[in-house]
Formats: structure tokens, sequence, C-alpha cells
């Protein structure tokens, strides 16, 4: 069965993570041309003390196959945040204040 290991960072003033590596584990037997995958992710602040996933990326590195061409060596995935948009107030705002 896979289990994952990783680091989480913390900032240091507020204790809020900043960013996180995860890697999987004991894959061989679900996958095993699958060399090692690791995910890590930024996070960043949506308001004070409110954090969000910003980026995520992921790269997979396979065992080489030498009969395959072009010889695929990995696979890399980014993945960002573009933006936040609420459909009514933002939290934290007042419901008795008029817009």
């Amino acid at each position: 069965m896979p289990d994952v290991d990783g680091t989480i960072y913390l900032d240091p003033k507020t204790f809020q993570i900043r960013r996180s590596i995860v890697r999987l584990n004991g894959h061989a037997r679900i996958a095993p041309d699958v060399l090692n995958v690791e995910v890590t992710t930024i996070f960043g602040e949506v308001f004070a003390s409110v954090p969000a996933i910003a980026t995520v990326s992921s790269l997979t590195r396979f065992k080489p196959d030498f009969h395959q061409l072009p010889r695929l060596t990995g696979r890399r995935e980014d993945h960002r945040l573009l933006g936040i948009r609420f459909l009514d107030r933002k939290p934290g705002e007042d419901l008795r204040v008029p817009r």
C-alpha cells in the first residue's frame, strides 16, 4: 500500500503553512514503472491570516523504457491560482453595512 512522506514549511512569525513538499513511497506494487512522485504546494494569503493554495507543481519520474521512442523519463505538471472572486460579500464583511 502506498504511503506519503514530506515536509511542511511554516512562517516563523505567524506559524501559517507557506509550502509543503510531499513524496509518494511504497508505490512499486501498484505503479512499477514509476520511480518517484513529488508534489510541491505553495500557499499565499487571500486576506491577512487566510491562506489559499497559490501554486501546485508535481514531478513524476519513470523508469526508462528503452523500447519507447522518444524515451519518457518524467512528467511535470504546474498549476497556479489565477484569481479569487466572491459572489456576494468578502469573508468578514459586516452584513449590516450597505455596499
